[in-house]
């Protein structure tokens, strides 16, 4: 009889353990989903963290910005021609060097003196920057005309200075 009591009790405890192990499982987390509330405040471009401004000396450039975001218009551009513009004005108001790359969607459209291909341009707490825009009007650039419209990209991280 002992032996059999032995074997039930070890039976017992391989099923316990069985059942705590399906249960509990590896014990490695997986999701947590937690409410918090946060309070965001935005501004303007011109005042934002990277602050976005049009050049005062951009003569090819109007300013269509009505609030709060910068919106430009490039006016006065040859056709067939690559044309090499200033246009717009970035800020550091961070407090820290950021790194800073300027993007378009648009082939035809190009930042000259920030690079695009992935490196970052440092701009140091405070200093500006001033872009310019090369357009290629030229056949085979994806111009198509005077009413194309593209968005230019800024990116700034504190990471990449």
């Amino acid at each position: 009889m002992k032996s059999m009591n032995a074997r039930n009790l070890l039976i017992g405890i391989g099923i316990v353990a069985v059942v705590t192990g399906t249960v509990l499982g590896s014990g490695a987390l997986t999701t947590v989903n937690a409410e918090r509330t946060a309070t965001i405040d935005t501004t303007g471009d011109g005042s934002a963290a990277i602050g976005l401004s049009v050049a005062s000396n951009a003569s090819s450039i109007v300013d269509d910005s009505s609030g709060d975001t910068l919106d430009l218009t490039l006016q006065n551009l040859n056709k067939n021609a690559t044309t090499t513009m200033t246009a717009f004005n970035i800020t550091n108001n961070v407090g820290e060097a950021v790194g800073i790359q300027v993007g378009s969607s648009e082939s035809w459209l190009t930042a000259t003196n920030v690079n695009t291909s992935g490196n970052y341009v440092t701009l140091a707490a405070g200093d500006t920057i001033t872009v310019n825009l090369e357009v290629d009007t030229t056949s085979g650039s994806g111009y198509s005309g005077s009413s194309d419209a593209t968005t230019i990209t800024v990116v700034a991280d504190t990471e990449k200075a």
